[in-house]
């Protein structure tokens, strides 16, 4: 845990195996979840609070682990990350090569400033 939060810019914590094989992401919000149960189900007014009293008796990270996780490659376009950005409501996603093995991850705020800097490109042209 102390390892997750020295980046404080840290949305999501990769799961690899003994050979970089990406098996799962641990997301922060399962974590804060986890670690305040009570507040995160006094927080949602109307939605099934069932959903989160699992987490309460999570011990390890497979517990609280989204496996498979969502991922993109390094072809990947930067319109097709963003609308899975969106569409699954996470602020980074992983970056894999083709044998699964975890190379990276890019947040919202990189593919944010990518688009800029290929859109300020195409003015120059």
């Amino acid at each position: 845990m102390q390892k997750m939060t020295n980046d404080l810019r840290t949305r999501q914590v990769y799961v690899v195996d003994d050979d970089k094989h990406l098996l799962g992401a641990v997301r922060m919000g399962s974590v804060v979840e986890l670690l305040f149960p009570f507040d995160a189900i006094l927080q949602l007014n109307d939605s099934p609070y069932v959903a989160y009293i699992p987490k309460t008796g999570a011990k390890t990270a497979a517990d609280l682990m989204i496996s498979p996780p969502v991922r993109v490659t390094e072809e990947t376009t930067l319109g097709q990350m963003a609308g899975l950005l969106m569409k699954e409501g996470i602020n980074e996603v992983p970056v894999v090569d083709e044998h699964e093995h975890l190379i990276g991850q890019v947040n919202m705020y990189e593919a944010i400033n990518a688009y800029l800097a290929t859109e300020r490109g195409h003015l120059a042209d």
